[in-house]
């Protein structure tokens, strides 16, 4: 699905998945799949040429399991600042172009 519509507007997509994050994991799938699906679903309706990546890493290890990182980039235009107000989260990050 995400492949694609991104292939259809001629961007390439990425994922680099870093070697120690587990090739398991315990969790909401269902949700994790929804939040990659909307970040990647934007990054492609704004990106006109280039490519999208997804890069997951292993953020700090902890006892009783892992934090990932999950960072989309994309060679579109960016988020406007003004549509930025009052949408950070504590789990976000964002960069402004």
């Amino acid at each position: 699905m995400l492949t694609v519509r991104a292939r259809q507007k001629g961007v390439d997509l990425a994922c680099c998945v870093e070697p120690d994050v587990p090739d398991r994991l315990l969790g909401d799938v269902g949700r994790l799949r929804q939040v990659i699906v909307n970040l990647i679903g934007n990054a492609t309706k704004f990106t006109e040429s280039g490519c999208i990546t997804l890069d997951v890493r292993v953020e700090t290890p902890e006892e009783a399991g892992v934090l990932l990182s999950f960072c989309v980039r994309d060679t579109g235009t960016g988020i406007p600042r003004i549509s930025l107000s009052g949408s950070s989260k504590r789990s976000s990050r964002v960069i402004l172009r």
